[in-house]
């Protein structure tokens, strides 16, 4: 997109809090000139959501991303899509960390990829903290901007 005389700013989340994260991209949001355009994979798809009543925001993109109603969060979503409502798709861990199932991974996240390549996807998940998922949102944006999905979580 640079190529093409877009400015692109990419936000490193810490996947600890959605308040965190979206205190994250407030503060890339602020860093911009003119409109700001919002992407979101999976989760970003919430967190996008959450911090994207700026009036700098524009436009709202979800790629393969939740796409949560108010009161409603990512975990809400996926225990009821079908297939995965028996809960057992993440596993958190003592720490209150989820990761996702390895048995379940390479059909269920990455599925277009072959299965070593998804091996190592799942090795490299990150920490990410399940009140972070957890968390129900506050506003759905998408309804008040345009925004655009291609495979609505």
């Amino acid at each position: 997109m640079t190529d093409k005389g877009y400015n692109v700013s990419v936000t490193q989340n810490s996947l600890a809090s959605l308040e965190a994260d979206v205190e994250t991209l407030n503060k890339a949001i602020e860093r911009q000139k003119g409109p700001v355009i919002l992407v979101g994979i999976p989760m970003e798809g919430s967190i996008i959501i959450q911090g994207s009543n700026a009036d700098k925001v524009a436009v709202l993109v979800y790629i393969a991303a939740f796409q949560p109603e108010v009161r409603e969060s990512p975990l809400d979503l996926v225990q009821t899509a079908p297939g995965l409502s028996n809960g057992d798709i993440f596993l958190p861990d003592k720490h209150g960390i989820l990761y996702y199932k390895k048995t379940k991974f390479h059909a269920g996240f990455a599925g277009d990829v072959s299965k070593k390549q998804a091996d190592f996807m799942w090795a490299y998940q990150g920490a990410f903290a399940a009140r972070a998922f957890a968390t129900p949102m506050t506003v759905a944006a998408w309804r008040a901007k345009p925004s655009w999905a291609y495979k609505k979580l």
